[in-house]
């Protein structure tokens, strides 16, 4: 895209655009003899587990209440938005409601830019962090439409954050879905 053609264009039709591309060069039928040309390998597969670990995600549904882990670290992050690159003149909230029903765990925000975030503590397991992926991608669909019912103008952005190292199968999932990830190290009392 030209820059005169980026400028016509909202956020959202620009990633659009971007994503449509990736769909195109990912459904490129050659990419072996690319690949043989280049004296390439090809990427390994995801394995075989994760439609189960995507299964497990999907039955897990709303917790049955957030662990003592789970609210120090949605404390932490509320107070230290620095960790995700927030500056302190957002406003911060725990538990804001969004229209669909759902509820951040941590909401900053200023006129400009809301910044959803999703946190995991070490407890969860890989299908928590996956559901957690797929939540931020919710999130960010629910926080432009409610924007664009407003008539507003902003950014926005989400972060799943953990305190759990993402395995190389949840790397790649959270790569494909373009969601940003911050690992913190484990809080101690």
């Amino acid at each position: 895209m030209d820059k005169d053609g980026r400028k016509l264009l909202s956020r959202q039709q620009r990633k659009a655009k971007v994503n449509a591309l990736i769909a195109q060069i990912a459904a490129y039928p050659y990419w072996e003899k690319v690949l043989t040309e280049l004296g390439l390998q090809k990427a390994p597969q995801i394995s075989p587990n994760l439609a189960e670990l995507m299964q497990q995600a999907a039955q897990r549904g709303k917790g049955a209440g957030e662990s003592e882990e789970h609210r120090k670290l949605k404390m932490f992050v509320k107070n230290n938005p620095h960790v995700i690159s927030v500056n302190r003149n957002c406003r911060s909230a725990t538990e804001h409601p969004l229209i669909s029903g759902d509820r951040l765990d941590v909401l900053f925000s200023n006129k400009d830019l809301l910044v959803a975030v999703e946190v995991k503590s070490h407890v969860s397991d890989e299908a928590d962090l996956m559901r957690g992926l797929f939540q931020c991608v919710k999130y960010q669909a629910v926080l432009e439409a409610e924007l664009r019912s407003k008539l507003a103008i902003g950014e926005v952005r989400t972060v799943l954050v953990s305190t759990r190292e993402l395995t190389p199968e949840l790397l790649r999932v959270k790569n494909i879905l373009g969601v940003e990830f911050i690992e913190l190290p484990r809080l101690h009392e």
